[in-house]
């Protein structure tokens, strides 16, 4: 028995998981061997790890000991074993990233640039370089693996300098333009860490030539 009252619960009716049965059920066809676990079950795993800022094996775990996680995915009756491996969420979130970039480009990608937990993705439609391969890279796709990995850290850098990790503007909309503010406002941030780079240099050099100009009058 759970409190109906509790949050998830409330939230739990406002979702249109049918959206995520549709939407979500082409992305890994189980052909052969263990079935895929159900979209409804991924996208309420994935919804609470950002809600709670979890990892993915924190998020599973979680869900084994709270039945209010496990009434928001779909359950019934309690549960007490893992409902997936961690590492599936991994391979669910490259399909919805990539179903995202369609919706906003009006074109699935041609190409993928993504790390090695991505091993696995199931994506047929589009080509998906996992980093750390070596073979058959053209200088075009090792340059592509380097600008990935310049990437990474500048992310990090905008979530914990520039409040990227939470947007406090509502809605789709607010979203995109914090992102655009949150970058903006890193690049002015490097760009003054360069300036008063540069206006040290100068002030030592400036320093430099005082005290060569002094010296000789002093001897």
């Amino acid at each position: 028995m759970i409190d109906l009252r509790h949050a998830l619960a409330k939230l739990e009716k406002l979702i249109d998981w049918e959206f995520f049965e549709t939407e979500w059920a082409s992305f890994f066809p189980a052909t052969t061997g263990r079935p895929a676990p159900s979209p409804r079950l991924v996208a309420g795993l994935l919804s609470l790890q950002h809600a709670y800022r979890l990892s993915d094996d924190a998020v599973v775990a979680r869900w084994v000991e709270n039945p209010y996680d496990q009434h928001f995915t779909g359950e019934t009756f309690f549960q007490h074993r893992l409902p997936v491996d961690p590492s599936c969420l991994t391979r669910w979130r490259l399909p919805e990233a990539l179903e995202q970039v369609a919706i906003l480009t009006g074109r699935p990608p041609d190409l993928a640039v993504v790390d090695r937990g991505y091993r696995g993705h199931g994506v047929s439609t589009t080509k998906v370089l996992i980093s750390g391969k070596r073979r058959g890279l053209t200088p075009k796709l090792k340059t592509l693996l380097r600008r990935r990995s310049a990437i990474e850290p500048e992310i990090g850098h905008m979530k914990t300098d520039g409040r990227l990790s939470r947007c406090p503007l509502k809605g789709t909309f607010g979203d995109a333009v914090f992102a655009v503010l949150c970058g903006c406002g890193h690049n002015i941030r490097k760009i003054l860490a360069r300036l008063r780079a540069l206006l040290s240099l100068i002030l030592a050099a400036l320093c430099a030539a005082a005290t060569d100009r002094i010296r000789p009058a002093n001897c």
